[in-house]
């Protein structure tokens, strides 16, 4: 591959934290939905919310499918440390239906620390884009928070890194 490209910085491909979607840990899920909502209605093509604490340090991200589940009543939620193999239930999808279809008030209003994904894995901006290749395609993740000082900066996105691939080898 050209050196050019991987010689390139997490800086380099990184979108800043004051332009990407952003919440408290004390905020609702509705309010997520609806941060995302404008986002994209917006015309940006943001899939995540970056959950920060008081401090305005990094807690989490919080997915679109995060945000669905999160509304979900808990014992309709997956487990995360799940390993097995689920057999599927056709009548599940009448459950879902039913559900999703008056998605309780109470759920709504969950906070969203209750429901992200904790980082455990961050990126600085002085970091190569290959580490950011690595842990994306080692862990299977399309965007990873770039901190600095302990606060997030900004994130770094497998899209964007994704077109500059491509820009590589179809060159």
């Amino acid at each position: 591959m050209d050196r050019v490209a991987w010689g390139k910085r997490v800086r380099d491909f990184m979108v800043s934290i004051e332009d990407y979607p952003t919440l408290n840990h004390r905020k609702s899920l509705k309010e997520a939905f609806l941060l995302l909502i404008e986002s994209l209605e917006a015309g940006r093509d943001y899939r995540n919310v970056i959950v920060v604490g008081d401090r305005g340090e990094l807690l989490g991200v919080l997915s679109m499918m995060d945000l669905v589940e999160g509304i979900l009543p808990s014992f309709l939620r997956e487990p995360r440390a799940y390993q097995g193999h689920l057999q599927e239930d056709p009548g599940l999808s009448l459950i879902w239906q039913d559900i999703l279809a008056d998605a309780p008030r109470a759920s709504v209003e969950r906070k969203v620390g209750e429901a992200l994904h904790p980082a455990k894995i961050v990126l600085h901006q002085e970091d190569p884009l290959t580490k950011a290749v690595y842990y994306m395609a080692r862990h299977r993740l399309t965007l990873l928070p770039v901190v600095e000082g302990g606060k997030v900066v900004g994130v770094i996105r497998f899209l964007d890194i994704f077109k500059e691939i491509s820009r590589v080898v179809l060159a």
